[in-house]
């Protein structure tokens, strides 16, 4: 049988659908800023990993000539000083053949609004694989 709607029943109210409406709102709200978070602490890997990548060169070839080389000789850099990966530009700086440093700064928005927490800034490693990155203290790679 077909039930027809009274007077009294009028289905949904304002109140309801304005209380469903706040809630997606405010899923959506946590989901992109946990969303971004990610795709920041995604990148900021990225830029771990190239620093490793060099470091792992620059051991190898100490390993075989003795001593370190310049950036424009690693298979990395492909002849540069500096070469951008992701959303990082790594960056290499050596004063003598006996030591060096690698950093990686951030180039995006993405990353450089997260310069004051745990994950953005510059990243940097060197010879002595000793980690150091923006906010602060050596050993301390977020």
């Amino acid at each position: 049988m077909r039930k027809h709607l009274t007077r009294n029943e009028k289905g949904l109210t304002f109140i309801e659908l304005l209380a469903v409406v706040a809630i997606v709102a405010i899923l959506a709200a946590v989901s992109v800023v946990s969303y971004r978070s990610y795709m920041v602490r995604a990148r900021l890997q990225d830029a771990k990993v190239a620093l490793e990548t060099v470091r792992a060169e620059e051991e190898q070839y100490r390993a075989e000539f003795g001593h370190y080389c310049a950036p424009n000789s690693l298979n990395f850099f492909g002849g540069a000083a500096q070469v951008d990966v992701g959303d990082y530009r790594i960056q290499f700086t050596s004063q003598n053949q006996t030591n060096y440093r690698v950093q990686a700064d951030p180039q995006t928005v993405r990353q450089s609004f997260a310069r004051n927490s745990k994950y953005g800034g510059w990243i940097s490693i060197n010879q002595n694989g000793d980690r150091d990155h923006q906010p602060g203290g050596q050993n301390r790679w977020p």
